[in-house]
């Protein structure tokens, strides 16, 4: 079955925020190799490992993120592994664990999903008279790696019972993510599961755009605030699901470099990626 926008049920003209997934569409999500596998990549259990809140989870609270679009979880996590590698150097950390942050071996998870009703889309004018007035434009994509304002918000979706929140990216301009609240594994449609290996990879900042990553040191060079660069390992794989149109955007590239802040595209997904020559 190929990707299909209709199963992303909730208001394009941002006034009513009930939202659902149908029947069927996809899900992506990038995640360790801990975390990987049909039995827990939307089980929710990768925050109660962690001391630290997420946008819409407290420290060791239950939640998944994911999204619809391949580039926005590439584009998600190289901003958090940009993050890492800052805290690291912040926090005086060793310096092999410093030279570790810049990498980050992740698998690409493709599935097709049963229905999750019951989702708040954030960006709506509806969200702003029944959860929060703030929340809507500017505060709906804040970029820092501060969640004070969004976790006033998820707590108040969470006591009225929602499944989770429909939310655009606040590091790529096309499409949506979703956090989920519950356990969804039992939803997950298990024929259509895939799992591709890729890795992140952070760059210097004076890095020849249109060649592959060089190492650095941060030490020595400086980190690029707004780009990495991504591989996937298997193009065969990821080729076959493209073909069987599982992807999207459909003609994702399988490397390259790319913005994890957001932009207009003149061109989509060509503009979006800068291809090594």
């Amino acid at each position: 079955m190929p990707f299909d926008d209709r199963l992303y049920e909730y208001d394009r003209n941002n006034q009513f925020h009930e939202a659902a997934v149908r029947q069927g569409a996809y899900l992506y999500r990038l995640t360790s190799p801990t975390h990987c596998s049909i039995e827990h990549v939307l089980s929710g259990k990768g925050p109660l490992y962690s001391s630290e809140e997420g946008r819409f989870n407290a420290p060791q609270q239950i939640t998944t993120y994911c999204a619809n679009n391949v580039l926005v979880c590439l584009a998600e996590v190289l901003f958090h592994t940009y993050e890492r590698a800052i805290r690291s150097i912040e926090r005086r950390l060793d310096y092999a664990f410093i030279r570790r942050c810049l990498v980050a071996e992740r698998f690409l998870v493709v599935l097709r999903i049963e229905e999750i009703p019951d989702l708040v889309h954030i960006d709506s004018e509806g969200v702003t008279v029944d959860f929060d007035a703030r929340m809507r434009g500017a505060a709906s994509v804040l970029p820092r790696a501060t969640y004070k304002l969004f976790q006033d918000f998820h707590n108040s979706v969470r006591r009225r019972q929602k499944k989770g929140i429909l939310y655009p990216s606040a590091r790529h301009s096309r499409d949506v993510c979703f956090a989920l609240f519950y356990d969804e594994t039992a939803r997950v449609i298990t024929e259509s599961y895939a799992a591709v290996p890729v890795t992140i990879r952070l760059i210097a900042e004076n890095q020849d755009l249109a060649g592959n990553p060089r190492d650095f040191s941060p030490f020595t060079d400086k980190i690029h605030p707004t780009m990495g660069h991504y591989e996937f390992h298997d193009p065969a794989q990821l080729m076959d699901l493209v073909s069987k149109g599982e992807i999207n955007p459909p003609d994702l590239p399988v490397s390259g470099m790319l913005d994890f802040v957001r932009r207009p595209y003149r061109s989509y997904p060509g503009g979006a990626v800068c291809r090594i020559a």
